[in-house]
């Protein structure tokens, strides 16, 4: 009896070609699959992502914000579950120094966002450069942001003013606003409507005085007419 033939073994998938670089999404790499991964990776973490509160408080601007150990202990263990690593690093580039973060994904995409440092020369900014950079970088790359704790705030209109201090101005009423000054006219063109000719005033040359000594002139230079001393009574003879 004649042996059943042996099944045939499917074709391996064709290679797709390369894409090129210069479509792929900016600060991410190296392919459009290892990034479409990634960005799947990203999606599927979203969803086990810590509260993300701001339990922290800024003492200059009265504001709550999300503190880098919160974050990171609200992201990292879904994104380590999803095979995405977190590397950050400074960075010389055109300008000046950057705080570098990086998401890698076990099957090789990667994205990263850049933040830039102020002073790389002094330690201690450095190092606050570095830990606020890592969080807004992180903030940029995943999309998030932190919860707010008072959340109807940014859905009130603002109070009416009130002259408090920080309270906002008040609009002027409509059509209180001053008409728009008319740009300069060119030279010889008449003004727009509503507005006054404006007439530079007169000047005009004095007149020059006439040569000293000139016979047909009848104006004397300055200081050349002297009133005539007044003259003297005939002398009267005694009687």
């Amino acid at each position: 009896m004649p042996a059943a033939p042996a099944a045939a073994t499917p074709a391996p998938p064709a290679p797709q070609p390369a894409l090129d670089p210069s479509l792929l999404p900016p600060n991410a790499g190296p392919t459009s699959q290892a990034i479409a991964a990634l960005d799947g990776a990203i999606v599927a973490a979203h969803a086990s992502f810590g509260p993300l509160f701001k339990d922290a408080e800024n003492t200059f601007t009265k504001t709550s914000y999300l503190p880098l150990d919160t974050l990171l202990d609200d992201i990292r263990p879904a994104l380590y579950a999803q095979g995405i690593f977190i590397t950050s690093s400074f960075e010389l580039v055109r300008g000046g120094f950057v705080i570098t973060t990086t998401l890698s994904h076990s099957g090789g995409g990667w994205r990263k966002s850049s933040f830039p440092v102020g002073d790389p020369s002094n330690p201690q900014k450095a190092a606050i450069a570095a830990t606020y950079g890592l969080r807004v970088n992180l903030c940029q790359l995943l999309a998030i942001v932190g919860r707010d704790d008072d959340g109807n705030e940014s859905s009130n209109p603002p109070a009416a003013w009130n002259g408090a201090p920080g309270a906002p101005a008040p609009y002027p009423p409509a059509g209180t606003y001053p008409p728009p000054a008319a740009p300069p006219a060119a030279p010889g063109a008449w003004p727009a409507p509503g507005h006054p000719v404006q007439t530079p005033p007169a000047t005009y040359p004095a007149p020059a005085a006439p040569p000293a000594g000139d016979p047909h002139s009848n104006v004397l230079p300055p200081g050349a007419w002297q009133q005539p001393a007044p003259a003297a009574p005939p002398a009267t003879p005694y009687v």
